[in-house]
């Protein structure tokens, strides 16, 4: 079934999952993470014989990562 993506949940924090810095340097991680991906990305369109895993193995990775936890 496909769940419905919220913008805003003022409790999410609170669930009890993780302390608010532990969650903010997740999210910046991870953020800073795609970000880097998809300027490798977006230079392996013009040029594609650069870096030709890099993008594959990166969201298997986070997938991985996300999956653990």
């Amino acid at each position: 079934m496909v769940e419905l993506m919220k913008v805003f949940d003022p409790y999410h924090i609170g669930k009890g999952w993780t302390a608010y810095a532990d969650h903010w340097l997740r999210a910046a991680k991870l953020s800073a993470g795609l970000a880097w991906t998809s300027l490798i990305a977006m230079v392996h369109a013009f040029i594609p014989f650069f870096m030709t895993d890099f993008v594959s193995l990166y969201v298997k990775k986070l997938h991985h990562d996300l999956c653990k936890k």
